[in-house]
């Protein structure tokens, strides 16, 4: 074997390195060592360990060899389309990011429920481990995470469902870097701009360009699939629009919608479909599959990039493992961008505990949910930035900044929505009439502002 353990700690720990051996037909088989026969892992078959003598390497000159233990990937890694983990097993921390970390899985205290008096309750978090993950790991080994790791976390509202996210493996203190990633490894779709079909078209080029899908595809591979990307109001029909009870989130989607449907029915017929005739295109746009992985696109720029200032102005960035981190409001974390070492940074704004989810504030912590739910398909229950579905920002705490006339407007807005409270908080979509009881309460909470600011002037 020509490659080598690289020392953690003590000699006596080691990082699980992944490589190749020659197996018994000769042919190149991808491998895991450890330091420790690996007996607290569940194989899937009943095999031995393959014993082996490797030099044992730091800081780049042989200090001697160790003996590990080899086992194929094959035998303990899923399959490419499955993200599960084997619950039987325990991570005892042998395996590093970049390497053949996700075994097993651990557990976190709830506190609330010790508060209440029923015991100490366990929940498992499992660390992804299938190959997809892994090689994902190996396309960041230039970056910096060693106490953070993907896991399959429970969705808000449905502990049933799982999402990804990303958690901690160890505590965090606050002020500590959680991850950082250089820049290098993000992708970058052009200047911050309003409309997100330029960036999206640009990110369908570079997946068919033969040099950026061999240089991203370990990241390509992990991003969301088309179908799990279908619960913002882009992909709304007509009917489901007019369902919506904030009239301005309703025209802004459909104005952005014709905005993208121009910039792809632009760019398909300037790049050789001169044979479709420019009516009909439009016409069966819908039905196009090339619209589709567009619309697809589109998702993953408007939910995923973020705009960061490197230079005179600010560019869209797909900055991989950051972009998978869930939301979290009133989270303290903070993304930076360092010129002197041309990285992205996440920094702890607060602890975390071990197995905590880490959770940053999507577009700066105070956003309304007509935003999220058109940029990232959810809302945020309670939301204090509701009300700005009504008010100006300046005036969310300063309701008596309003001038008369704007006081009537808000007024009659608010009105409208109340009037048809019954009907549109019994929509049969669950995520709409979510949206639409978080308008309702928002139209109340601004006339109560409104004449709690009369009432202070008069």
């Amino acid at each position: 074997m020509d490659w080598s353990l690289n020392g953690v700690g003590d000699d006596a720990d080691f990082r699980a390195r992944r490589g190749r051996y020659a197996g018994a037909a000769g042919a190149a088989v991808p491998v895991v060592a450890f330091a420790v026969p690996p007996a607290h892992l569940q194989l899937r078959k009943n095999l031995t360990p393959n014993a082996c003598t490797v030099p044992f390497r730091r800081k780049g000159r042989v200090l001697g060899s160790r003996r590990c233990f080899v086992v194929a990937e094959s035998d303990y890694a899923a399959d490419d389309d499955s993200e599960t983990s084997y619950s039987g097993t325990t991570n005892h921390g042998y395996a590093q990011p970049g390497t053949a970390r996700g075994f097993g899985v651990f557990t976190r205290s709830q506190d609330s429920e010790l508060e209440r008096g029923r015991g100490r309750r366990q929940q498992a978090y499992r660390l992804l481990s299938d190959s997809r993950t892994f090689r994902f790991y190996d396309y960041l080994r230039e970056a910096h995470f060693p106490k953070v790791a993907l896991a399959e976390v429970p969705v808000d509202g449905a502990s049933s469902l799982k999402m990804r996210g990303l958690v901690a493996t160890a505590a965090i203190r606050a002020g500590e870097v959680i991850c950082r990633i250089p820049r290098r490894l993000a992708i970058c779709l052009g200047s911050e701009g309003e409309n997100p079909g330029l960036p999206a078209l640009h990110l369908l080029r570079m997946m068919t360009d033969g040099e950026a899908v061999h240089k991203y595809k370990a990241y390509f591979d992990v991003l969301p699939r088309p179908e799990m990307c279908q619960m913002t109001t882009d992909f709304y029909n007509d009917e489901e629009l007019g369902q919506i009870a904030h009239t301005p989130t309703v025209e802004e989607t459909r104005r952005r919608r014709q905005q993208l449907r121009d910039t792809f029915l632009q760019e398909f017929l300037r790049t050789g479909a001169d044979y479709l005739h420019p009516q009909v295109a439009a016409q069966n746009l819908d039905h196009m599959p090339e619209f589709q992985r567009y619309l697809w696109a589109v998702h993953l720029v408007v939910s995923r990039a973020l705009a960061v200032r490197t230079g005179d102005e600010a560019q869209r960035y797909l900055i991989p493992l950051l972009d998978m981190i869930n939301c979290r409001m009133d989270s303290k974390h903070e993304l930076r961008y360092r010129i002197a070492t041309d990285e992205f940074v996440l920094i702890a704004g607060e602890s975390v505990r071990r197995s905590e989810e880490i959770r940053i504030p999507y577009g700066g912590g105070f956003v309304s949910n007509d935003r999220l739910i058109q940029d990232y398909g959810f809302i945020v229950e309670r939301n204090p930035a509701d009300l700005l579905l009504f008010l100006p920002r300046h005036c969310v705490q300063r309701a008596d900044l309003l001038s008369s006339e704007e006081r009537e407007n808000v007024r009659q807005e608010c009105a409208a929505v109340l009037a048809r409270q019954q009907q549109v908080l019994s929509v049969p979509s669950e995520r709409i009439r979510a949206f639409n009881r978080a308008v309702v309460d928002a139209a109340r909470k601004c006339i109560e502002l409104l004449e709690t600011a009369e009432e202070i002037q008069s």
